[in-house]
Parts: C-alpha cells; sequence; structure tokens
C-alpha cells in the first residue's frame, strides 16, 4: 500500500500543481478584463486574489487528504479503534504525514523550483539566442529586445505555487 500511496499522492501533487496553474490563468485573465489604470492597484489585487485562492486551495488539499486517511481507517478498523488515542498516534499521524510528503515533493515542491524557472527563463533565453544566431537579417535592435530578459514582477500568477511554500 506504500507505493499506491506514493502513486497517489504524486498524482494528487501533480493536479494540484495544475489547479493552481488554471488558478493563475484565471487570475492574469481577470486583472487584464477588469483593465487596471494603475498598475500597482492591478498588482495588489493580482496578490490578493493569488494568496487567498492558493491559501483556500491547500486548507481543502490537507482537509481531503485527511479525510481519506480517516475514510480509509474507518473500513479498515472501524470506529471503536479509530478513536483510540494511542492508534491515532501510531497509525494515523504517520499516514497522513507520508501521504503529505508524497503530496508535496515531486510536483508541489520540485515543478516550481525546477521546471518553471527552465521553462519561464531559461528556455525563452536559449530559443531567443538560438533564432539571433540563425538569422544574420536581424537589426541589432531588435536583437537586443529578444535577447532582453522578461520584466520581474514579483506578483506572478504564475508562480503561484512557489506562495504555498512560504
Amino acid at each position: 500500500t506504500s507505493s499506491l500511496h506514493a502513486g497517489m499522492g504524486q498524482l494528487t501533487g501533480a493536479m494540484v500543481a495544475l489547479g493552481n496553474c488554471l488558478l493563475s490563468m484565471v487570475i492574469e485573465w481577470s486583472c487584464r478584463y477588469f483593465g487596471f489604470r494603475y498598475k500597482r492597484r492591478e498588482d495588489v489585487v493580482r496578490y490578493v486574489l493569488t494568496v487567498l485562492t492558493v491559501g483556500i486551495n491547500i486548507i481543502c488539499d490537507i482537509s481531503v487528504l485527511g479525510l481519506v486517511v480517516l475514510v480509509e481507517a474507518y473500513a479498515a478498523f472501524g470506529t471503536e479503534v479509530i478513536i483510540q488515542p494511542a492508534f491515532v498516534t501510531n497509525y494515523i499521524l504517520p499516514l497522513i504525514s507520508e501521504d503529505m510528503f508524497w503530496l508535496f515533493f515531486p510536483s508541489y515542491l520540485f515543478a516550481p523550483y525546477i521546471i518553471e524557472p527552465i521553462g519561464m527563463v531559461w528556455l525563452p533565453a536559449f530559443i531567443g539566442k538560438l533564432r539571433v544566431r540563425a538569422d544574420s537579417t536581424i537589426p541589432l535592435q531588435l536583437a537586443e529586445e529578444v535577447l532582453a530578459p522578461a520584466e520581474t514582477d514579483l506578483i506572478n500568477p504564475p508562480l503561484c505555487d512557489i506562495v504555498t511554500n512560504f
């Protein structure tokens, strides 16, 4: 059952990361739709929405995880056993911590710090460099624009998984 929990945790973690990505796209679309006059006000709204939605997502994830563990324990051992403090300490808490490890580690903690920067920083710079090297007809000014790094935005919804981890 340990490998089953690990696999389900990894799948759930991937779904959580995908859900956070979808939330960030909805937040970004909403901010563009409302058309804020000042970037500062848009950033505040974007940040508040990101923190709220990711916070609600975390609370729901942990609640569902605890509920699944309790249902599994109830189905396997019955009510009389699962309410015993020793059973909670020796069985339920270790199972919850194992499930949380497999939920968070591969996709929830690994992807935002390793995969996302590769896809959002390194890959565009690499493609831009290849494009500029391959075409000598590109004017110098355009080449500089292509190779310029993207504007750093501290309140960036695609990075909302990083908010989760702090």
